[in-house]
This record gives structure tokens, sequence and C-alpha cells, in this order.
């Protein structure tokens, strides 16, 4: 499995990620405001219990956005985690959930 933490770390605020078809872990955004495009076929498989993206410590300024992916929903962790008040949009098309998921895909 891909990791796009990477990417994230390297990007500098306001940059735009294009995430190539595959399947990736999720990744934590911090203190940074970035897009995050999934082209046709990239998919999230976050680890169990963790949210595919979270996002944490965005000041007022900052926006992320997260678009284009197919995110697998496993056990607890949903598909995105938001900390404080961050202006964040997601869209996602897709929601899968795990087999051995009990929990229900909601947006956050």
């Amino acid at each position: 499995m891909r990791d796009i933490r990477l990417a994230v770390i390297i990007a500098a605020d306001g940059d735009k990620i294009l995430v190539r078809p595959g399947r990736y872990s999720g990744s934590n955004i911090v203190a940074k405001g970035l897009t995050i495009v999934g082209l046709a076929g990239a998919e999230v498989r976050p680890s169990l219990g963790e949210a595919g993206f979270a996002v944490i410590d965005l000041t007022a300024l900052q926006r992320v956005s997260i678009r284009g992916f197919h995110i697998e929903q496993r056990l607890t962790g949903g598909f995105a985690r938001f900390s404080r008040a961050c202006p964040a949009t997601l869209r996602v098309p897709c929601l899968r959930r795990s087999s051995s998921s009990n929990a229900n895909a909601s947006s956050g």
C-alpha cells in the first residue's frame, strides 16, 4: 500500500496534491491548507480504527479540500476527522465499508 503522508509533509501551505490511481493509507494534515485530489482509481484504506484523513490545527485563513477518493471506512475510524472548527471540505464520491466494520458511514 502506498502512503500519501510524505507528499503532505513535503507540500507547502496552499499546495495541490494529485494522487494517482492505487491504494493508499490515509494522512494527517497538520497546520497547512492543502487541496488533495484523488484521480480516478485512487483509494484510501486507513489502518483499523483510524480516519482516512485527519485535519488538525488550521488557522482561520487555511483551507483543506479532499476530493475524488474512494475511502474504505474500517471500524470506528470514519473517513475524516477534524480538530477544532477546521475550515475543511470533504467530497468523496463513494464510501465502502470493510466487511469487518460495524460502523455506519458518515460525514463526520
